[in-house]
C-alpha cells in the first residue's frame, strides 16, 4: 500500500480518463528524478555545454540535456535569451503562453542535440530561426514569446469541474490511506515487580503524513505509563508500579 500511495501524480487531468485497475507507471519526484537519472548511467554522457558543443551527434539523450541545461542555467539564459527573460521562465512564467514556452524549448533541445551550431544551422532550427542579437556571429536566441496578461494566463489552462472533483476525491483518499494503512504496531511486555504475571501491552502507533512526534499517555491496572513516540519508535518511557 506505501508504494500505491506512493505512485501517484498531482494533475488529474492526466489521470482522469485511465483504467482505475490499470497499473499506474507514474511516480513520485524522488523516485521519477532517480528513474531520469538512470538513463544517463550506461555510458559517459556530456556534463557540460562545452562537452556538449564539442560531441559528434548524436551527442546525448534527452534526459540527460535537460539536466546539464538546468545546471548551466545562467550560462543558457545569456546565450538564449533577450533581457528580463532566463531559462527557468520557460517552466514559471505563466504570463508567457504555454505554445511559445514549449515552441522555444523544443527550439533549445534540437539545437543541442542536432545542430552544428552554424548560422546556417540557426536558421533552419525546425522551431523557428534564431532570434537577434547574434552572439558570436549567430542568431541563437529563442523567441519570439507570446506576453499574456494576467487574466489571459488564467483562462489559458483551467481544469475542467470533472477534473477538480477527481482531485479532491483523490487527495481524501490519500489522507484517509495514510491514517489507515501505514500504521505499525509495537508489543510491549511490562511486568510486576515480584510478579510472574505478564501484562500485555500493545501499543498502536500511527504516523502521520508530516511525521509529528505524538505523544501517549496509557493507563495502567497499577499504574500510569507516560511514553513519547516518534514515528513507530518508542523513545523513552516511565513505567511506575
Amino acid at each position: 500500500m506505501r508504494a500505491q500511495l506512493r505512485t501517484y501524480h498531482a494533475i488529474p487531468c492526466l489521470q482522469l480518463q485511465q483504467d482505475p485497475n490499470a497499473y499506474k507507471q507514474l511516480q513520485d519526484a524522488p523516485r521519477l528524478k532517480s528513474i531520469l537519472k538512470g538513463a544517463c548511467e550506461e555510458k559517459n554522457e556530456p556534463s557540460t555545454i562545452e562537452k556538449l558543443r564539442t560531441t559528434p551527434v548524436p551527442r546525448t539523450n534527452p534526459v540527460n540535456l535537460v539536466f546539464v541545461l538546468s545546471q548551466y542555467a545562467p550560462k543558457l539564459t545569456e546565450l538564449h535569451f533577450n533581457r528580463h527573460l532566463d531559462f527557468f521562465d520557460l517552466v514559471t512564467r505563466t504570463t508567457l503562453s504555454s505554445q511559445s514556452r514549449a515552441r522555444c524549448f523544443l527550439w533549445l533541445m534540437w539545437w543541442y542535440l542536432e545542430s552544428d551550431f552554424s548560422a546556417e544551422a540557426a536558421l533552419k532550427n525546425p522551431f523557428g530561426p534564431g532570434e537577434p542579437p547574434e552572439v558570436d556571429g549567430v542568431l541563437q536566441k529563442v523567441g519570439p514569446f507570446d506576453h499574456l496578461t494576467e487574466q489571459q494566463a488564467s483562462a489559458e489552462n483551467v481544469d475542467t469541474q470533472e477534473e477538480i472533483d477527481y482531485g479532491l476525491k483523490k487527495q481524501e483518499e490519500r489522507k484517509r490511506k495514510s491514517l489507515i494503512d501505514l500504521p505499525s504496531c509495537t508489543t510491549l511486555t511490562c511486568f510486576r515487580q515480584g510478579s510472574s504475571r505478564a501484562m500485555q501491552l500493545r501499543l498502536r502507533l500511527f504516523r502521520n503524513a508530516a511525521r509529528k512526534v505524538c505523544y501517549a499517555r496509557l493507563p495502567l491496572r497499577s499504574g500510569s505509563m507516560h511514553s513519547v513516540l516518534k514515528g513507530s519508535s518508542i523513545r523513552k518511557f516511565d513505567l511506575r508500579l
